[in-house]
């Protein structure tokens, strides 16, 4: 399915911004402002709005080293967003020593840094195959699930996996009532055609995504071409899915949803 979508769409319980010029002042205390941004690879964006919580999807450097992982960080922590939530991708090799088993060590010093308190007196929270709750400057609580996990495409990187048996475990293991997850591969047929018509996400996601009604957003990257946004209606309410993918697009998608 196509990444192509309105630069603005509103909805009693979302709203929706592709280009900042359209972007309005937050709602208000009933609402939370969503900044989303994937696949930076490296580069900080030229301009970055503020909101209540900040997400990345992955791909946080080109190369996956160190220096790399340490100067996104720095970034990450200089942004304003009280709750930066992030995940990482198959270009960040160094956290995960099962692809380079050489730097197992700087893996886990890296991982250490990352869930260090400085970093989460920063709003910055690493999540991998894991679960956390939330709670933004309204009071409202959400309920976050973020896998750094996708399937092999091109190249074998980070996080990978290349059977369906692996990729079920994996998505199995979100649990049923996560309302705002991050994952760094879309679903199947889900804001994931790339440039040769292909259908490049997650089969095993896509088959699970129905099962998870209380998912209100979901925000992913990896297929750069994907970039957009896709509303549908699993359960009460609407679900966002966003492709927030930056090298092409170069621009972050807002969020905005309604605190229920």
């Amino acid at each position: 399915m196509s990444g192509a979508t309105k630069s603005t769409r509103n909805n009693f319980s979302y709203r929706i911004y592709t280009d900042m010029e359209d972007l309005r002042s937050h709602p208000g205390w009933e609402w939370t402002r969503f900044v989303c941004i994937s696949d930076t690879h490296s580069r900080e964006p030229t301009s970055l709005p503020d909101g209540d919580v900040l997400i990345h999807a992955g791909d946080l450097t080109a190369w996956g080293t160190p220096k790399e992982m340490y100067t996104t960080i720095d970034w990450l922590k200089s942004c304003p967003h009280r709750v930066k939530l992030v995940i990482a991708g198959n270009h960040d090799m160094i956290l995960d020593p099962s692809v380079q088993s050489d730097f197992a060590e700087e893996a886990e010093t890296l991982k250490g840094f990352l869930r260090h308190q400085d970093q989460i007196d920063a709003g910055i929270h690493y999540l991998e195959h894991e679960s956390k709750t939330i709670e933004v400057p309204n009071g409202k609580r959400w309920r976050i699930y973020g896998s750094p996990s996708s399937p092999v495409y091109k190249y074998a990187g980070s996080f990978q996996y290349n059977s369906l048996t692996s990729a079920e475990v994996i998505c199995k293991a979100i649990p049923d009532d996560t309302e705002i997850l991050l994952t760094h591969t879309p679903p199947r047929d889900i804001l994931d055609t790339t440039r040769k018509k292909k259908a490049a996400g997650c089969e095993a996601l896509a088959k699970r995504m129905p099962e998870l009604v209380a998912c209100r957003l979901h925000v992913f990257g990896h297929i750069h071409e994907g970039h957009g946004t896709l509303v549908d209606k699993p359960g009460k309410q609407p679900r966002v899915s966003v492709n927030a993918a930056f090298p092409i697009q170069k621009r972050p998608i807002v969020v905005d949803l309604r605190n229920y």
